[in-house]
Parts: C-alpha cells; sequence; structure tokens
C-alpha cells in the first residue's frame, strides 16, 4: 500500500471523528469508552498478535531502538533550551512536551502496517514499547521543572508512581507476553478460533483510535499562539524526521526497513496523552490541544512527504 492509500483512511477516521463530537454523538463519556476499549482490549490485542507472529529475532532491532530513543532524548534536550525563551512558564511545559512527544502508538502503528507490512507493525510495536517508560518518565520530570506553582509535588514519588502504572500498562504487558510466545515459540496462534480472536480485537484498534484523535482535537485557542504551534509542529513534522534520516544512517546505521520505520514513527504529531499530562501537572492545556489539532492535521500532508523525500 503507498504512503497516499493509507494516510486517506486516516484522514477519513480523524474527520469522522471530528464531525461526530461536533454533532454531538461523541461527547466526553464515549471518549472515555473508546479509550477503555482502546487502552485494555483492541491495542493489546493487535500488539500481543503483532509480536507473537514472528520470530523475535527478525522482529527486534537494537539498533532502531537505539535510534528512536536518542532522537527522543534529543528533542527532549533541545526542547528544554528552547522553551526557557517563552515568557509564561505553563507555555513552556506544553510546547517543551510537544517538542518530543509523538503519536507512535496510534498514527505511527496505522501508518507502519499500512505503508510497510506485518512485520513493520511488529518493529514499530516493539519500538514503542521500549520508549513507554522513558517518555512518560521523562515528561514527568520536563513538566515539572516548567510548573509554575512553588508547592510542586515529591517528583520522586511521581516518578515511582508512573513507574508502577508503566509495570501495570495493559499494553507493555501484551508486548511482553508476545515476546514470550516468540521467543518460547509457543504455537499459541497456530489455533485458528485463538488467532480469529486476537486478530478481530486488534483489527478494531488502529480506525477506533483515529476516530478518538478526530474527537479530540480542538481549534477553539489556536489563534492566540498561532506562530508559536505553527512553527514547533511543523519542525515536528519535517525537521525532526530529517535529522532522523540522517542519523539513522550515519550513526546507527539503519537501512531498508528499520530506516523507514524510525524515520516514520518519529514524523508522526504530537501526541494525544500530551494533553493529559499537561492538565495533570500544570502546564498550558488549552495550548497543548493547539499543538494536537494542528500537527496531526499537518501530519496527514507532511507524512507522506517525508516518505517520497527519503524514498521510504
Amino acid at each position: 500500500m503507498s504512503i497516499f492509500d493509507a494516510m486517506l483512511p486516516m484522514a477519513f477516521f480523524i474527520v469522522l471523528g471530528y464531525v461526530l463530537r461536533k454533532v454531538g454523538l461523541i461527547n466526553e463519556s464515549v471518549k472515555n469508552f473508546l479509550n477503555k476499549l482502546l487502552f485494555y482490549i483492541a491495542l493489546p490485542a493487535m500488539a500481543f498478535r503483532s509480536i507473537a507472529s514472528y520470530d523475535f529475532s527478525k522482529a527486534f532491532s537494537l539498533s532502531l531502538v537505539m535510534h528512536n530513543v536518542s532522537i527522543l532524548l534529543l528533542t527532549f534536550a533541545i526542547g528544554l533550551f528552547f522553551a526557557y525563551s517563552i515568557k509564561d512558564k505553563k507555555k513552556r511545559g506544553s510546547f517543551h512536551q510537544a517538542c518530543y512527544r509523538n503519536n507512535q502508538a496510534y498514527i505511527g502503528l496505522h501508518v507502519s502496517k499500512n505503508v510497510f507490512g506485518e512485520l513493520a507493525l511488529a518493529k514499530a510495536t516493539l519500538v514503542n514499547g521500549f520508549e513507554i517508560p522513558i517518555v512518560n518518565i521523562i515528561a514527568i520530570i520536563g513538566l515539572e521543572i516548567f510548573r509554575e506553582d512553588n508547592n510542586t509535588i515529591d517528583i520522586t514519588q511521581k516518578i515511582k508512581k508512573t513507574i508502577i502504572n508503566v509495570l501495570k500498562n495493559p499494553f507493555l504487558i501484551a508486548i511482553g507476553a508476545g515476546i514470550l510466545v516468540s521467543l518460547l515459540d509457543i504455537g499459541i496462534l497456530d489455533i485458528i478460533a485463538v488467532d480469529s480472536v486476537f486478530e478481530m480485537s486488534g483489527r478494531i484498534a488502529l480506525p477506533m483510535a483515529l476516530i478518538l484523535i478526530g474527537g479530540s482535537i480542538t481549534f477553539k485557542y489556536l489563534r492566540e499562539n498561532l506562530f508559536m504551534v505553527t512553527g514547533l509542529s511543523l519542525i515536528r513534522l519535517l525537521v525532526v524526521p530529517v535529522i532522523a534520516y540522517f542519523l539513522g544512517i550515519w550513526v546507527f546505521g539503519l537501512q531498508g526497513l528499520d530506516l523507514s520505520i524510525g524515520v516514520t514513527l518519529l514524523s508522526t504529531p504530537v501526541a494525544i496523552s500530551s494533553y493529559v499530562f499537561a492538565r495533570e501537572m500544570g502546564a498550558d492545556e488549552k495550548l497543548m490541544a493547539s499543538f494536537i489539532g494542528l500537527s496531526t492535521i499537518l501530519s496527514i500532508a507532511t507524512m507522506p512527504l517525508i516518505n517520497i523525500l527519503f524514498n521510504l
């Protein structure tokens, strides 16, 4: 499937989610239900099946994981530096988080699967498995640095709590179970009925995730911060993937499918989960929603551009 064939359905489901929210068919309770169904059933089922279906040695690439984690930490550090140029401390936290936290789990997996195939989905899922604990911990550190109030929480306790929550994350548990089944060559998916259950459960994950993204997009406060949001979104969607491409080749020796996956995951828009973190830790959640909304819409055009530019 070409990148355009993958992006058009993505655009459709995002727009569908946005329209459904506008006409009142998606409200907060519906979004909470969809999120729980996605978080606890659909995504874990897809993650387990995608990894368990392949020999782990074929699906896992240490260079690919190191590449994406390194870019994550690099954008965290660079974003931290530039965030201090913003006068409003609440905006600093949202700006900084938008620099490094992107939507690899939803949009990245969608594009990986539909453009590059099932093996790419397994590889991308494993990259996500390694990044999720790291990105959650550094998000707390970054947002804590820019907290506006002086009565800050105990960051050590917050990180401990996050680690516990990460260990209980059903997506990561499913990845671990998939790795175990793959390594031990347990033929659980050889049972047609069992495989069908995981396949059907996982099949709804990506369309549901895209509808949820569309239902969460808001542009209400974009006009107030248009220059900042547009500038950072374009850097996130165009500059970071270019850096990822050349570092992937020159530093990490990536090529072929691994290079395509690494660049694709890092060309995704700002993650929806960033909004939750911003709201809970005193950052500007309205600005965060603007980053998510604009970058998601722009990614429909920029991801094919990156794919064509580097012939991924």
